[in-house]
């Protein structure tokens, strides 16, 4: 098993008899969670008309975990303790941080891990984005923990149309404390460190479309246990990709406005070409953050930056692709790796920044960059494609990007 193939996990799923994660809570409810990594590797043959990036969870272990033993008095044995160490353990020897990915609804704990995978091989710090999108170099990579909540798998349930889609946000909701008891866990192992044992490095999070909900109701449970101080960081980074929680979810106290103390930095990244959160906002009411970006934005603390991907997230795969630009769109993956690589704002290639409104910024259409990249298959490109002496992809009678 190589390094590059592990994927961490932290779940609220129960686990089967054959050891892999299915269904909704245990048993002992949603409030538990139970860690391990798996092996997730590239595939050789991919038919999926959805995805050009070919990815299949291979196997999984789950850290041992006992309660504590009343006849002897010995301690339990905790797999978030092992999880925590073994994560600052590599950190620490590898030079590397540590990428935190809350998948959105209609995730399997298969999918979830998959796609934890796929960031792990292109969302890590690069400053040069004079070639074409690569992987990122292994050594400067994330290491990467999925959170995998109990979401359905599924788009469509029942007899309605939004059955699915309910259900999944109901279970984001009660997974919130779970998620909170994980973030608590990691901070105090932190804390109860030797100082020379300190990584140094940093940790990323990222959510997308209904992970920003679980995020929400996670930091709302941390504040109402007391699990940490109101301004201790956690994050270096926050992603909220393509969001769908209200857009007034940042200036709320009472919902994510405390992760502007618990991250250095939060990037909301939104779309007005993504079908998915306009219609969630149709089903639930109240416009998304994932469509037009944060609202009341100019109150908002300087660490949130605003990054408008409507010229970049459009797509012949349907709705659900648009959906999922921060995977498949070679320019918002090459914006990714320079915001992680520290480069200014103002000087990340391939976006403009707002010259009214300050720290808004727009990602410009690059088609021949997506297209050169392993994602470029099936764009969003309308016109006819063939490949050039070099054996890559040439554009027809594309339609022009969208408007911001």
């Amino acid at each position: 098993m190589y390094l590059s193939d592990m994927v961490y996990f932290a779940t609220n799923r129960p686990p089967g008899a054959d050891g892999k994660y299915r269904g909704l809570y245990p048993d002992d409810g949603p409030i538990l969670f139970r860690v391990g990594h798996g092996v997730v590797k590239e595939k050789r043959e991919w038919n999926d008309p959805n995805d050009s990036y070919a990815l299949s969870l291979d196997s999984l272990e789950t850290f041992f975990e006992a309660p504590r033993n009343q006849k002897t008095g010995s301690e339990p044995v905790l797999g978030s303790k092992e999880l925590f160490s073994e994560l600052q353990g590599r950190m620490r020897r590898e030079k590397r941080d540590l990428l935190i990915y809350i998948h959105g609804f209609a995730n399997t704990f298969k999918s979830a891990m998959e796609r934890a995978r796929q960031l792990q091989d292109y969302w890590g710090p690069v400053v040069d984005q004079s070639r074409p999108l690569e992987k990122v170099p292994e050594d400067d990579r994330c290491i990467t923990l999925a959170v995998c909540w109990p979401s359905d798998g599924k788009v469509f349930s029942g007899f309605s149309p939004y059955a699915a889609y309910h259900d999944d946000r109901h279970d984001a909701e009660l997974s919130g404390l779970a998620i909170a008891r994980m973030f608590d866990a990691f901070q105090r192992h932190i804390a109860t460190c030797d100082p020379a044992a300190l990584c140094n490095q940093k940790i990323h999070l990222v959510a997308h479309s209904m992970g920003v909900f679980a995020l929400t109701h996670a930091v709302r449970r941390l504040r109402r246990i007391g699990a940490v101080q109101p301004r201790a960081l956690i994050f270096d980074t926050a992603f909220l990709m393509a969001g769908d929680d209200e857009d007034d979810v940042l200036s709320d106290k009472e919902r994510l406005a405390p992760l502007t103390g618990l991250s250095r930095r939060i990037y909301a990244y939104h779309s007005l070409q993504d079908l998915a959160v306009w219609k969630a906002a149709s089903v639930i009411g109240g416009p998304r953050i994932g469509y037009r970006g944060p609202r009341d934005f100019n109150t908002l603390p300087d660490n949130v930056i605003s990054v408008d991907c409507s010229r970049v997230s459009r797509s012949d795969r349907g709705e659900e692709a648009a959906h999922q630009y921060y995977r498949t769109r070679a320019e918002v993956l090459r914006d990714v790796q320079q915001v992680l690589a520290e480069v200014p704002d103002a000087e990340i290639q391939g976006r403009r920044a707002d010259p009214t409104r300050p720290r808004r910024f727009l990602i410009e259409d690059d088609e021949r960059l997506h297209q050169e990249s392993v994602f470029g298959s099936g764009s969003r490109s309308s016109g006819r494609r063939r490949r050039d002496a070099r054996g890559r992809y040439q554009s027809f009678d594309a339609d022009e990007g969208a408007t911001s």
